[in-house]
């Protein structure tokens, strides 16, 4: 039986999410070796790579509507009271604030755990985007999402039950379209 945590992680292959603690001292580390990295992007993957190990990392904060009308236009059928999608559709999360920068950032100075863990959860917030809408996701409207809902799984997020129906509920709400944040 295959475990996964909500970032996808396999347990049954001892990929264990990191604790927050695990993390930042895996961030002392790379702040220990930060000179050696030549380019911000270089910086930002093993950033990336300590951080994927953290099972809530990057949580979908909000989706467009774009995105939202491409998940209800794919298609749904209704099996047993459980909803599904008929076909997957082409989204996928982006985050709100560049992870170079992030990274950068946490970089200018050693952080305390208290320090790291608050500029890194608030920069870590993704939407659920079409694939045209990455690059420009920080300028993008978008619907606010619950709490648990949306749940990271690899560059995607899980769209299943829960998801399908709050979407649908969104849906009806609002007549004149989807009431966005940005």
């Amino acid at each position: 039986m295959k475990a996964h945590t909500n970032n996808n992680l396999n347990l049954s292959r001892r990929m264990i999410p990191y604790t927050p603690e695990e993390c930042y001292r895996a961030y002392l580390a790379l702040y220990g070796l930060r000179d050696l990295f030549r380019r911000p992007a270089a910086l930002s993957a093993a950033g990336g790579h300590i951080m994927q190990r953290y099972a809530e990392a990057w949580p979908v904060i909000g989706i467009t509507p774009e995105a939202a009308e491409l998940i209800l236009a794919g298609g749904i059928e209704n099996k047993g009271g459980n909803y599904r999608l008929k076909t997957v559709p082409k989204v996928q999360r982006a985050h709100l604030k560049d992870r170079v920068d992030t990274w950068v950032e946490l970089m200018q100075f050693e952080h305390t755990l208290e320090q790291f863990w608050q500029a890194y959860t608030e920069a870590d917030k993704t939407v659920l985007c079409l694939p045209t809408q990455n690059a420009g996701i920080s300028r993008a409207k978008y619907v606010p999402v619950p709490e648990g809902l949306f749940v990271p799984h690899g560059y995607r997020a899980r769209i299943s039950h829960p998801e399908i129906e709050w979407l649908m509920a969104v849906q009806s709400e609002t007549v004149g379209g989807m009431e966005c944040a940005s």
